[in-house]
């Protein structure tokens, strides 16, 4: 079977049917057919390939945050609702991402303010004994 981007659990089950024929093999169609169901589901939820209908398949990539579908991919179903979990983890994620690096970038200003403060305390500090030690001798 060629590498395509579109194609449909049928398809699928059929192309590894003739494999089994072809090894001389025996398997039934239909318990081909539900293997191939099931690993299309979980591919599915991994967010890899996405079911426009009931039997149109749509391969979408790795799995990741980027490649999670999108709202308008996501079709109403019975895993309609762990979709729309995982695309509400994903925007959660995305927030806390956000926050993170923000507050990181506020953490390093600090730091930087910090290391100029003590930079300003320490060269008082040497004026000081500077003055101090000129007062003495003089």
């Amino acid at each position: 079977m060629k590498y395509d981007k579109e194609t449909s659990g049928a398809e699928i089950a059929e192309h590894i049917a003739r494999i089994y024929q072809q090894l001389d093999m025996k398997m039934d169609i239909k318990n081909i057919q539900r293997r191939v169901y099931d690993a299309l589901n979980v591919l599915e939820a991994l967010g890899i390939i996405c079911k426009d209908n009931r039997t149109h398949i749509k391969y979408i990539g790795e799995p990741g945050l980027d490649s999670l579908p999108k709202p308008s991919e996501v079709r109403p179903t019975a895993n309609s609702k762990s979709a729309q979990n995982l695309l509400a983890k994903r925007r959660k994620i995305e927030a806390l991402t956000a926050s993170i690096s923000q507050k990181e970038n506020a953490i390093k200003e600090e730091g930087e303010k910090f290391k100029e403060q003590v930079r300003t305390q320490i060269a008082l500090k040497s004026n000081i004994e500077e003055n101090f030690e000129t007062t003495q001798k003089g």
